[in-house]
């Protein structure tokens, strides 16, 4: 699951490649108003594909998206310019979906973690500074000090090349 910035800025495939599979994960993409480009990588025919978008959504991508057989396009309401995420975790398990990969940025993030919706964090710290211009992980959570912020257990650590991969699981959840 990616959120139309993630989608924009990084234009992923969102498959698995470099490994035999004879079954492709279902991506998910939030786009509110369909702003992804329709060439886009997400978009392609290499997987199956359900695009959460709004009543607001560019028309002609829509009719453009329809079109595409592995393409589900779903229209939900916005609440204060915004979806519910419940609202799409409750469609995606009317598909039978029950796990996901959330591999969205920041607000994508926030919303799962405001509302406790994660049962694990999997995590590649690369060996880079990037300062304050750098993009935080999760946005605000209304934590006001150390005691208030969510504990984790780490589960695995590895060196990937010239990453770290961290397997976390909150303290409250551990499998």
């Amino acid at each position: 699951m990616i959120g139309v910035n993630t989608a924009i800025k990084d234009n992923p495939e969102l498959t698995v490649r470099h490994v035999e599979t004879e079954k492709q994960p279902l991506r998910v993409l939030i786009d509110k108003y369909l702003l992804t480009p329709i060439n886009y990588k997400i978009f392609n025919d290499k997987a199956k594909t359900i695009v959460f978008t709004s009543e607001k959504a560019n028309k002609e991508k829509l009719n453009l998206l329809d079109k595409k057989k592995n393409i589900k396009v779903v229209i939900l309401h916005l609440e204060k310019n915004k979806f519910k995420i419940e609202d799409i975790l409750k469609e995606l398990y009317e598909r039978e979906v029950i796990h996901i990969l959330v591999e969205g940025g920041r607000g994508l993030f926030t919303e799962f973690f405001r509302k406790n919706l994660y049962d694990k964090l999997s995590l590649f710290i690369a060996p880079k500074i990037l300062g304050e211009d750098g993009l935080d992980i999760v946005g605000g959570l209304g934590i006001n000090n150390v005691y208030e912020a969510p504990s984790f257990v780490i589960d695995e650590i590895k060196k990937l090349g010239d990453d770290i991969f961290l397997e976390l699981y909150p303290k409250d959840k551990r499998r």
